[in-house]
């Protein structure tokens, strides 16, 4: 686990940003979703989830958006929502999303909150047992 760094806290206000652009796309509860990715070239790309119970997580999107835009090192990634107050908070990822980082992105840092601070983990420390052969 690392301390973020002031790049990082701008790349956290980038993504509340990018959630509150699209906040009046659907009211769902479940909608609102925001990830930014950094890559190592720092550049960033962003990702919405569209409010379905299935699909593309906010993550996945923001991460294939920068694939697709030739990124194949990614630096840190974050993610934000909302809590049931609808104040932006940082969200730690699902279980698909750190699976398809262990697999795509294994040496990206995930900005996630930890007792009330914001911390950088990797995703192993996330995922300590993902679905990949091991020699554990």
């Amino acid at each position: 686990m690392k301390n973020i760094t002031q790049k990082d806290k701008e790349l956290i206000k980038e993504c509340f940003s990018q959630l509150e652009k699209n906040n009046d796309y659907d009211n769902s509860p479940f909608s609102n979703k925001a990830s930014i990715v950094r890559a190592k070239s720092g550049k960033i790309y962003p990702g919405i989830n569209l409010a379905l119970w299935y699909g593309a997580c906010a993550e996945v999107i923001a991460i294939g958006n920068a694939i697709a835009n030739g990124e194949r090192e990614l630096d840190c990634i974050v993610s934000s929502g909302y809590d049931k107050n609808n104040k932006p908070v940082i969200l730690a990822s699902c279980g698909n999303c750190r699976q398809l980082m262990a697999r795509h992105c294994p040496n990206i840092d995930i900005i996630i909150e930890i007792d009330g601070k914001y911390k950088k983990v990797k995703v192993e420390e996330l995922l300590p047992y993902g679905f990949e052969p091991t020699s554990r």
